[in-house]
């Protein structure tokens, strides 16, 4: 009995998982692998690095820094203040602005050595990723990071 019992909660652990399909089309709004990967910047010496020695591009809705790195990765950083509101607007605006990158990430060519450090301002959590995303295009491309 208790054999039958395990069996049936084993079959139960993988009755959600199926083989993987490689003919399978890719889900919509899925535009492929990125041409770069995003590494996350974490120490705040990077963080000020950036601030200090970086190319400063502001919006209304968007403040952008950008320094050259030794590492040959691309790492971004997201900051937002208090000033943009309580926590789940600095949420919000950090998913939009997460968005908008992941959106241009197939435009950035790989092993660029780049440090960017996104600022979110107080327009920031009101506005779509969409809007966010023509500001960050214009913005990185004048960095030097976008072709």
């Amino acid at each position: 009995m208790e054999n039958n019992a395990k069996s049936v909660g084993e079959k139960a652990a993988f009755a959600g998982a199926s083989p993987q399909r490689p003919d399978r089309m890719p889900r919509p709004g899925h535009f492929g692998k990125p041409s770069c990967t995003m590494t996350p910047l974490t120490e705040n010496r990077d963080f000020r690095r950036v601030y200090a020695k970086g190319k400063s591009l502001i919006s209304p809705v968007l403040i952008t820094y950008a320094v050259k790195n030794r590492r040959r990765t691309f790492r971004v950083g997201i900051t937002t203040s208090k000033k943009t509101g309580n926590a789940v607007k600095r949420n919000r605006s950090r998913r939009v602005i997460r968005e908008a990158l992941r959106q241009l990430l197939p435009g950035i060519p790989k092993n660029l050595g780049m440090d960017v450090v996104f600022v979110a301002r107080a327009k920031t959590p009101f506005v779509k990723s969409t809007d966010i995303q023509r500001v960050m295009r214009a913005q990185l491309k004048e960095a030097g990071v976008l072709k």
